[in-house]
């Protein structure tokens, strides 16, 4: 699947019919900002590492390793990651064998609506194998259990395959998890300065905390 993730995916997704992402690049006045308000959430302190999941470029992680944390990417696109920031080259990779064995935090921002349903339990519990304090994870919400997605530029991108509304990403959180990962999860719509498209459509995207035990 990751050739999906394509040149065309992240720099001509509209005109292609790939995706929402026109000329997907470095922003460092919105990223940053972006960043250290995901820090302050998870509490993070100068020296804590995480690991951003479906990283794409690695602006994510160019903006907290700005920042003071040891960020690490994984992603399954082969293009996002030879033509990522190359001040994260070396943090970024599509093996998973060649991360960090354990990292403090985690990150999965519009990612997950990704992974086809069968795939989600397998795909949340290798996240949190590598986990260990906290994972913030975002998501486009559908209106009903394979609805239509509540922002329409969300309908429009071929790749999303899991459409569910907050309850529904909650409970395919909780049941991933289980016993072999205790969590506390908390679900909103929202998570002020984390993603600007959440403000401009109300309830359109959920941002779920998983805080592990």
């Amino acid at each position: 699947m990751g050739e999906t993730f394509d040149v065309d995916y992240f720099l001509n997704g509209p005109a292609t019919g790939k995706s929402n992402y026109t000329d997907y690049r470095w922003l460092e006045n919105r990223t940053v900002p972006m960043a250290s308000r995901l820090a302050s959430h998870l509490k993070m302190r100068v020296g804590d590492s995480l690991l951003d999941f479906g990283c794409a470029r690695g602006y994510y992680v160019k903006a907290l390793r700005f920042l003071g944390y040891k960020a690490w990417g994984y992603d399954i696109s082969t293009w996002a990651v030879e033509n990522c920031d190359p001040d994260v080259k070396e943090f970024l990779t599509n093996h998973w064998e060649k991360l960090p064995q354990t990292m403090h935090h985690g990150l999965a921002k519009d990612c997950l609506e990704h992974v086809l349903a069968a795939d989600l339990r397998r795909t949340i519990r290798m996240i949190a194998s590598k986990v260990q304090r906290s994972l913030v994870v975002v998501v486009p919400l559908a209106t009903v259990p394979g609805g239509d997605y509540v922002a329409d530029t969300d309908n429009s991108d071929v790749t999303h395959v899991t459409r569910q509304p907050l309850e529904g990403w909650l409970n395919i959180l909780h049941d991933a998890l289980d016993d072999d990962y205790p969590a506390i999860i908390h679900g909103s719509y929202h998570i002020p300065g984390l993603k600007e498209a959440a403000t401009k459509h109300p309830r359109s995207c959920g941002f779920f905390t998983v805080d592990f035990l």
